[in-house]
């Protein structure tokens, strides 16, 4: 407060109150001590006092009554709260800023995915149109050139909004139609990938018991690996394969999406979770599927782990709790 002690002693209470607040301080304390009993002072009010030199800062206040006697007296604990009352502030200000980055994000979101995807899938469309109209082979191989260019944008547009997504902390509960789910985000990798050759697949899902988890994260992470899986298929001789293993406990899922592609260099695995790293030196994509997998499987509580040898397949394994 600013005071010497002897400045203090003896002298009325009103000393430490602002003036604007002395006569409801009065009042609190008469009606308290019709009822002592130890508590926080303000039960919610916001409490301030004054320094010697009449600046006026927050406090926080505590009472403790005791008796000696048949007098009773009240100990008051006061705590100045100024650094904790700024720190709730910048707080505050920081939460207020970041609601206000979200929101822009949010706009942003809906422009690149309806002022960016439409255009897209229309260049798609003409495309296809084109092509059926060309009676020049090189006329064809610049149709071709120009697919993939419109499609690696599609496939970075779609990354960006995933992951944008992806970052919302909010966790939707619901029931998993396992067999339905990977076979519609197979059959659609496999319109989205050209593939060179036929790719054997084998589902198999284990475990009668239900499973709640957030459905639109679990796709993400389901339709990149499936994608990757069918993306970077063998193209020599071998025959191809992509299998998916489904383990369903009364509390966790444990899933196997393996395949016996071109594989990751063991010199990368430790690599391949990371924002922008490309595993393979065909891979043409954003580099952000793997880092959305990995950001997804942990916030839905997992843990993802990768084996994978050169030119002989990839096998990429992840396990998530239940949901209540």
């Amino acid at each position: 407060f600013g005071y010497e002690e002897k400045e203090l002693v003896g002298k009325s209470l009103d000393i430490l109150i602002p003036e604007h607040l002395k006569v409801k301080h009065s009042q609190y304390v008469n009606k308290y001590m019709d009822m002592p009993h130890s508590r926080t002072m303000g039960n919610g009010v916001e409490l301030v006092a004054i320094r010697r030199n009449s600046d006026i800062f927050p406090v926080e206040v505590s009472l403790s009554p005791w008796k000696e006697g048949n007098e009773t007296f009240v100990t008051a604990v006061i705590n100045d709260i100024t650094e904790r009352k700024n720190g709730e502030d910048i707080l505050r200000r920081k939460n207020i800023d970041l609601e206000k980055k979200n929101k822009e994000l949010d706009s942003l979101l809906y422009s690149i995915s309806h002022e960016i995807k439409a255009p897209i899938s229309t260049m798609m469309g003409l495309s296809n149109i084109y092509r059926y109209e060309l009676k020049n082979s090189l006329a064809s191989e610049f149709v071709d050139h120009m697919d993939k260019a419109i499609k690696r944008l599609n496939d970075y547009v779609h990354n960006i909004t995933t992951f944008a997504t992806n970052t919302n902390p909010s966790l939707f509960s619901s029931d998993i139609e396992f067999e339905s789910m990977i076979s519609n985000l197979y059959n659609s990798s496999l319109k989205n990938e050209p593939v060179e050759k036929a790719i054997n697949t084998l589902l198999e899902i284990k475990g009668d018991f239900p499973f709640k988890t957030d459905k639109s994260r679990l796709e993400v992470i389901f339709e990149q690996l499936i994608s990757n899986a069918i993306q970077f298929h063998s193209r020599d001789d071998k025959e191809c394969f992509v299998k998916i293993y489904v383990d369903k406990t009364s509390s966790l899922l444990r899933v196997t999406v393996e395949d016996n592609g071109m594989g990751i260099h063991e010199h990368f695995l430790d690599k391949i979770f990371n924002m922008y790293f490309r595993g393979n030196y065909t891979s043409k994509g954003s580099g952000l599927g793997l880092y959305i997998v990995k950001e997804a499987v942990e916030k839905l509580g997992g843990n993802i782990t990768v084996e994978s040898s050169l030119f002989t397949g990839t096998k990429f394994a992840f396990e998530i709790p239940t949901m209540a």
